[in-house]
């Protein structure tokens, strides 16, 4: 049986290598999009951004040119040569890993955390020191919530 779970392990750990490669190189083409983008993209265009809201996935459509985004001339250096500036781009960019089975580990953190105490109002201060060592899914929102309710 121990044989048979390591092989097994074994297996999935090679699936997980090549899962994750690909997630690498989806959030490479990304880069390199956004990077085409700065340099093409002479015309607005229009962009649907997703992103999180208590009623489940909201989103929006932004219109945008590389207007922005190009090199830009901050002055003359020193030696008499034009100096240039280009934006950082302050975006974070991954692939999306979850699966049925994440959700459920999420929700089951949730209810720990529920179920110990720590979401009790009064426990702000002492649940937020006990995250600063944990990372999961929503732990920015949770950090969040749990400081306006300490402020009030």
């Amino acid at each position: 049986a121990a044989a048979i779970t390591a092989l097994q392990e074994a297996g999935s750990k090679t699936s997980r290598d090549c899962i994750f490669g690909t997630y690498r190189a989806y959030v490479d083409i990304l880069c390199q999009v956004i990077e085409l983008i700065r340099q093409f993209y002479d015309g607005k265009r229009t962009f649907r951004i997703t992103g999180e809201s208590g009623e489940g996935r909201a989103w929006r459509y932004v219109s945008y040119s590389n207007e922005g985004l190009g090199e830009r001339s901050v002055g003359i250096g020193l030696d008499g040569e034009p100096r240039y500036y280009r934006p950082v781009f302050d975006i974070d960019v991954c692939a999306e890993q979850h699966n049925p089975q994440d959700r459920i580990a999420r929700n089951e953190l949730m209810i720990r955390l529920y179920e110990t105490g720590m979401l009790s109002i009064g426990q702000e201060t002492a649940t937020l020191r006990a995250l600063s060592g944990m990372d999961f899914d929503g732990i920015d929102s949770l950090r969040q919530a749990l400081s306006q309710e300490n402020r009030s």
